[in-house]
């Protein structure tokens, strides 16, 4: 009987955290974009939601708690979406191949050089 050779001999197994193929990429791309989604239109469910509590105050007083606990599930949600979010950057920043994305880019320029994005005027000593 004879076996065939693997397609990746000679590569660096996919279980390597430093090895990303092009469809890693792609996803980790995908995936970003999507938390990014998430991340806005949760945010905006609970600034929405809360807006709502906080007008129905006036009007319809047993609509304001159940509003409002929704509004602080959501908002906490979105919490756990942008960490997720600046969790995933953060470990891909350290993957030279996900650099093509430009997220993934421009953090780990920030990491690498806390105080170069500051604005101009950040270090000024004037009193």
């Amino acid at each position: 009987m004879r076996l065939r050779q693997r397609a990746d001999v000679g590569f660096r197994s996919a279980s390597d955290s430093s090895f990303m193929d092009a469809r890693t990429v792609d996803e980790a791309r995908t995936r970003l974009v999507q938390l990014r989604h998430d991340e806005i239109a949760q945010f905006a469910l609970a600034f929405v939601t809360m807006g709502v509590a906080l007008a129905l105050t006036a009007l319809h007083s047993p609509l304001v708690l159940p509003l409002f606990l929704g509004g602080v599930a959501v908002w906490a949600l979105g919490i756990r979406t942008l960490w997720r979010r600046w969790d995933l950057l953060d470990h891909l920043a350290d993957d030279p191949a996900a650099h093509v994305i430009s997220d993934v880019r421009a953090y780990a320029a920030r990491r690498r050089n806390p105080g170069e994005h500051d604005p101009p005027h950040a270090h000024d000593e004037r009193g």
